[in-house]
């Protein structure tokens, strides 16, 4: 009988090699690609609201957002943000809203409202039509 130890002991290196590889990939996504976007406020671009502009705060530290669109509401849109290829999603603490943003440039973002709630206000006047551009408001680099 042949006897393999040295073969055995390699074999077991080789495999501890490539779980250490897995692992440090798979824990290298957790950092989290923020496709050039920053923690601050977001607003939106081109409202035709005199009185009330819908913003987006984000703080990429702690991973979480805020969204307010509607004045009237006394509910809360505040939860946790991930990054999903390419798009931004932000899902309120309690689970009732889901809103979904595209990240378009650095420090702009567009509402996918076809995957978002509703945002139609308490009043049903208005509510942030698709594709809305965000921009990052104290963002004074230039265009």
């Amino acid at each position: 009988m042949v006897s393999l130890k040295g073969s055995d002991t390699m074999n077991k290196t080789i495999f501890a090699g490539i779980l250490l590889c897995i692992v440090s990939f798979i824990l290298s996504g957790c950092n989290g690609n923020t496709y050039g976007i920053t923690s601050g406020t977001y607003e939106m671009v081109d409202s035709e609201e005199n009185v009330f502009t819908p913003y987006l705060t984000l703080d990429l530290e702690d991973k979480t957002f805020t969204f307010a669109f509607d004045v009237l509401s006394s509910y809360g849109n505040i939860g946790s943000i991930k990054f999903n290829k390419g798009n931004l999603i932000c899902k309120t603490d309690d689970n009732k809203n889901t809103f979904i943003f595209k990240v378009e440039n650095n420090n702009i973002l567009k509402f996918d409202a076809t995957q978002s709630s509703s945002t139609t206000t308490v009043d049903d006047h208005i509510a942030v039509p698709d594709e809305t551009e965000f921009k990052l408001a104290n963002d004074t680099s230039e265009s």
